[in-house]
């Protein structure tokens, strides 16, 4: 029984026949009953997240100073459990330390190991851990008015990050290997302001042929007229590379995929600021690809936190994502807004649409009655995607 004005202990015991079930249901098991927990009960999820973070930081300690007399891919895996909780409990900028070190001995390891399959398996997922951390990274620097500046402790963490990418960068180039951490070293260059420190410009031999020997996408029969584009009903989806939970592959394997989807009629894809690196490993396919204007590029400006909208801001944002994109225009740029009580997006949109770089305006889970505000505003809206 809690007493008034007495603190509730952070950990108590608990009954002795729930601590039975916890000790011995499956380890997926239990991960399907915290699913179910925290869906059902979403109130407790700030209290699951400061209790993880209490216990994750003493494991991330011990695994930072440890001293590894022998380096192999289940110890790896261990640390990049740890890595992935601490990012997931708000800890980004406290794992960079540890990101590092295993991007190191992951590096380490595949040299000496004789399972090389399996070692670049990994490696691909660490190099979208380093994109889903950084992305993270980013999120937290959203103040009201923007983005803010890096704090000196943060530089020296994101630099600490960058050298080791940049050491194992050269490591690869003179044992004549594929760099497996082209997406995080992109992703940390980014966040820390700097720009590539050698060329890691995708291999793609086969989309630097003359256009003459590259043939046209063919065009598949479900099309749909959206403004004067002609564009496939189904879009290649780019939401799993927000995170590695979702699978991870070495950079050219996913242009290579990029490039077969488009040959084959697909030439539409769906992507959004917290995607990951999704902007930009698809950029860097477009620009690369011999016929750039036959393939279609949807992004989204999702605001979730709370903001001070001005036209700078908006410009900003339009301006990363032309960036990210390498395009001089977004083909179709749709935006999310979160709190409906603050009508801030009706100017948000108004700023967008006055933008010249943004070729066309949609929504993003926009319910019928905010999506006829901004229709009765006298703005453009030419599509409006529904997660169901």
């Amino acid at each position: 029984m809690a007493i008034p004005g007495k603190s509730v202990a952070s950990t108590a015991h608990v009954n002795m026949m729930t601590d039975t079930i916890i000790a011995n249901v499956p380890a997926e098991g239990l991960r399907a009953i915290m699913r179910s927990l925290l869906a059902s009960h979403p109130e407790v999820t700030g209290a699951f997240e400061r209790e993880t973070r209490s216990y994750i930081q003493e494991s991330a300690a011990a695994a930072l100073n440890a001293k590894d007399p022998m380096i192999d891919l289940k110890s790896l895996r261990e640390t990049q459990n740890i890595i992935r909780c601490m990012v997931g409990s708000g800890l980004s900028f406290q794992s960079l330390p540890l990101l590092s070190k295993l991007a190191v001995q992951g590096m380490e390891c595949k040299l000496d190991s004789g399972r090389v399959d399996e070692s670049e398996n990994f490696l691909a997922s660490v190099d979208g851990d380093i994109v889903q951390t950084m992305t993270a990274v980013q999120k937290s620097l959203f103040v009201i008015t923007g983005v803010r500046k890096l704090s000196d402790d943060e530089n020296l963490l994101l630099e600490t990050l960058y050298l080791s990418l940049v050491n194992c960068q050269k490591v690869s180039r003179d044992m004549k290997q594929e760099y497996p951490y082209i997406r995080g070293l992109d992703a940390t260059s980014n966040v820390f302001g700097v720009a590539q420190p050698i060329d890691t410009t995708l291999d793609s031999t086969s989309l630097n042929e003359e256009a003459s020997k590259v043939p046209l996408p063919v065009e598949i029969k479900e099309t749909f007229q959206l403004k004067d584009r002609k564009i496939p009903r189904i879009f290649s989806g780019l939401w799993q590379m927000s995170s590695p939970a979702w699978g991870a592959a070495p950079t050219s394997k996913i242009v290579n995929q990029f490039s077969k989807h488009v040959q084959g009629g697909f030439t539409a894809f769906d992507m959004a600021d917290h995607y990951g690196d999704a902007e930009i490993i698809f950029g860097r396919f477009r620009s690369s690809y011999p016929h750039k204007d036959a393939v279609f590029a949807a992004t989204k400006y999702c605001v979730f936190h709370p903001m001070e909208v001005t036209r700078q801001v908006v410009f900003d944002n339009v301006s990363e994502r032309c960036q990210r994109l390498q395009q001089d225009k977004v083909d179709l740029l749709q935006f999310h807004w979160q709190f409906y009580e603050d009508k801030q997006y009706i100017k948000a949109l108004q700023y967008l649409a006055e933008d010249e770089r943004v070729s066309m305006i949609g929504l993003c889970n926009f319910d019928t009655k905010h999506l006829g505000e901004v229709l009765d505003s006298g703005i453009t809206i030419h599509t409006n995607q529904i997660q169901v």
